[in-house]
């Protein structure tokens, strides 16, 4: 839990820094692209100036040129098609004020519609379906308590026992000890609800085609694989294939060989820490032992330390 929210406030800085580049791009990168390139094919202007460009100087000397009298003379038809420019030219600067005013709301609205305003409705309609949870907070949402609860938890030494949500996963055990089963956690501005009834796992799980998997992301998805990102037609192919190893009857057969493999595990455990009180122990190497043991036992028959001594 600790990696995933610092994913999520990576992911918001991502999303923040490519709004900002975007923005950033259009008023001022793109604009100094093209003045170098319409100056280098021969074009001449004043430099260019941030969203505003000659828009304020234009429509200064409009409304002068609007001011003074044309004199009565043979070139009238210049000074009526320099009136005409001009009123045209005003409109079009208008025009131009008005669209990049536009934009500028646009991109402002995205902006809040989606670190305030979509959180709010989705908070309202969780509410409203029964899920509680703590009130969403800007951009952050519970990235912060969730990451000091983390750290306070990977402080505390864990006692050999089947209880180690509190340890964990201490910010989700408070969550779901404070809400109940129907309750959901913001990472960032985006709700994440617990589901915790099994027959609406099941529907969820059965209805691949309605529940996607959230950012599909082509790097990520080539390195892990499988189940955990393939969507459609190849998940409904990866799952007929491996639906029959994980049959209950199955399951069942295999549930021994999987208990005695952790016990085993435990009382090694039990071993390092008794007369001791509490100690640190490194468990990955452990855990390695007991993955390839409840492979040998349930796929070979044979533990995984004497496979290790026979190979």
């Amino acid at each position: 839990m600790e990696t995933m929210g610092k994913v999520a406030m990576a992911i918001v800085a991502l999303v923040i820094m490519r709004w900002g580049w975007k923005l950033l791009n259009w008023v001022w990168l793109k604009p100094k692209r093209l003045e170098k390139w319409l100056r280098d094919e021969g074009y001449n202007s004043n430099s260019c100036r941030l969203l505003i460009g000659d828009m304020i100087e234009l429509a200064t000397m409009m409304k002068e040129g609007k001011s003074k009298p044309i004199p009565v003379t043979h070139d009238i038809s210049i000074g009526r098609v320099a009136m005409h420019v001009t009123m045209w030219m005003e409109t079009m600067g208008k025009v131009a004020m008005a669209i990049v005013a536009l934009v500028i709301m646009r991109w402002g609205w995205k902006l809040l519609n989606w670190v305030w305003l979509k959180p709010k409705r989705l908070e309202k309609w969780l509410r409203d379906e029964g899920y509680n949870s703590n009130s969403c907070r800007l951009l952050i949402g519970d990235m912060i308590e969730l990451a000091t609860m983390m750290k306070e938890g990977k402080s505390k030494p864990i006692p050999v026992t089947h209880d180690i949500t509190s340890y964990a996963l201490p910010f989700d055990h408070h969550m779901v000890s404070k809400y109940g089963d129907k309750s959901f956690i913001w990472f960032g501005p985006k709700p994440r609800m617990y589901i915790m009834d099994p027959e609406l796992i099941k529907e969820i799980l059965l209805r691949s085609d309605e529940f996607k998997k959230p950012y599909p992301e082509p790097f990520r998805d080539s390195l892990i694989g499988g189940l955990f990102v393939t969507e459609g037609h190849k998940w409904i192919k990866h799952r007929k294939i491996i639906t029959p190893a994980f049959n209950l009857q199955n399951i069942k057969i295999m549930f021994s060989a999987i208990s005695s493999s952790c016990s085993n595990m435990i009382h090694k455990w039990e071993l390092l820490t008794a007369g001791v009180g509490s100690s640190e122990i490194d468990v990955w190497p452990y855990i390695i032992n007991l993955a390839g043991d409840v492979i040998s036992q349930t796929a070979f028959g044979s533990s995984y330390e004497e496979g290790q001594k026979i190979f």
